[in-house]
């Protein structure tokens, strides 16, 4: 049986809403992953900052003081350096 040219537009047209559909999906799919990822990312740097300022205030330097900067780069230091061991360990590349 032969389709006749009608036919072909209506499976054209079916096929060039299905892949609208599927890129419709895919861009939304890839603006609520970023969008999660930042919210993460927000949310890490911010237990950083707490944990930081909780270590430096037991060693005597509060938020605010002068020597304060200094004991939240070192806490950074201390952190990023075991988090390589730990990727070095489990065969991650960090």
């Amino acid at each position: 049986m032969m389709r006749t040219s009608v036919g072909y537009r209506h499976d054209l047209a079916a096929v060039a809403v299905g892949l609208a559909i599927v890129i419709l999906l895919l861009v939304w799919s890839a603006a609520v992953g970023m969008q999660r990822h930042a919210l993460g990312a927000q949310q890490e740097a911010d237990e950083r900052d707490i944990e930081n300022q909780r270590v430096c205030e037991r060693l005597s330097f509060p938020l605010g003081s002068t020597g304060y900067a200094a004991c939240a780069s070192e806490a950074d230091w201390i952190r990023t350096q075991h988090e390589r061991r730990l990727g070095v360990r489990s065969g991650d590349m960090i």
